[in-house]
């Protein structure tokens, strides 16, 4: 596709390491630059802060569980503001309950008052209301330029239809504010009114969601019966393919929203987006390779794979910081 190249999506290049070989960030000159973003009047090591905005899972694949776990595992001091509450598990959706506008408006407004926010994801949302309130407060200005990467999250791995479709117009509403969208084929099909049944589909279904407002748009495709690829479209008019590797598993709840925020945390550290959505696609798929089995359905991911083999390191084993001493039995 014509178009004018750019150096944005790819401003920072941070060097690899072993750590971010293994889908982790590297903690180089690129995360110590955004250090600086959080000056709190408490002694502490000074954190890079990223605001995830969804709904919760019970079951904790997926919502603001692993949101908030991908966050961790990027290093990120993950917030949080809940637009829902889900009852799932890895089989399927039960109920679900979304908040107001007003409490929702008011996390968000709790949240800028007191940390700087480097990144925001946002996830399931569940109503125009939620949507045209996180669009309004986003608005204001409240997070400055952190950039919003918007997972528009319609239904869950285990087919369960999450929005109705005046959601769907709030959803499309939020584009403006958005640095990223992360649409599937299907939610691209259904947010762009155009058939994406096949990869030659997603360019187009990519520029008619640019001209609805989005600024950079990335077409997921692992749910292609060929070779899984995503698509992304920035505003510049560049176009990157991302070749991905089939996971042969059935831990895959959740990956749409830990992509996402992985994407997001990495951006919090100032990493460039085309680097950051290619190591958040490998984190993904080696956290589905390792998941956990638990439940009898659609399985989680393993957000803290890379710490597996030292699953108590620098949590209380090597600190010394504690004595602990027998003295003999209690006399009755």
């Amino acid at each position: 596709m014509p178009g004018k190249k750019s150096a944005a999506p790819n401003a920072a290049k941070p060097k690899t390491t072993a750590k971010d070989a293994a889908g982790l960030p590297p903690h180089g000159k690129s995360q110590k630059n955004h250090l600086k973003a959080n000056d709190p009047t408490s002694q502490g090591r000074k954190a890079i802060c990223a605001l995830t905005v969804a709904s919760s899972d019970s079951g904790a694949g997926a919502g603001i569980q692993a949101d908030l776990k991908a966050f961790a595992a990027h290093g990120i001091y993950g917030l949080s503001a809940i637009a829902g509450i889900t009852a799932q598990n890895t089989q399927g959706v039960l109920a679900e309950l979304y908040l107001g506008r007003g409490l929702l408006t008011s996390q968000l407004k709790a949240l800028s008052q007191d940390f700087r926010v480097s990144a925001i994801k946002v996830g399931l949302l569940g109503t125009e209301a939620n949507a045209l309130a996180l669009r309004d407060f986003l608005a204001k200005g409240s997070f400055g330029d952190a950039p919003v990467v918007l997972d528009p999250v319609m239904c869950s791995a285990t087919g369960h239809t999450f929005l109705k479709p005046a959601a769907v117009r709030g959803v499309i509403k939020l584009f403006g504010k958005a640095f990223l969208i992360t649409p599937n084929m299907f939610e691209a099909a259904a947010l762009s009114g155009r058939k994406v049944l096949k990869f030659e589909d997603f360019l187009e279904a990519a520029k008619t969601l640019i001209s609805s407002g989005a600024k950079n748009v990335l077409v997921k495709g692992g749910h292609l019966k060929s070779e899984p690829k995503d698509l992304l479209l920035t505003q510049e008019g560049q176009v990157v393919v991302f070749s991905g590797r089939r996971v042969k598993t059935n831990n895959d709840h959740g990956t749409g929203c830990t992509l996402s925020s992985a994407i997001a945390a990495r951006l919090a550290t100032g990493m460039g987006l085309v680097d950051a959505i290619r190591h958040a696609k490998e984190y993904v798929a080696n956290a589905m390779e390792q998941g956990p089995a638990v439940g009898r359905g659609h399985g989680p991911l393993d957000h803290f794979y890379a710490f597996r083999d030292r699953p108590f390191a620098r949590l209380g084993d090597e600190t010394g910081l504690v004595d602990v001493s027998y003295e003999g039995h209690a006399k009755d």
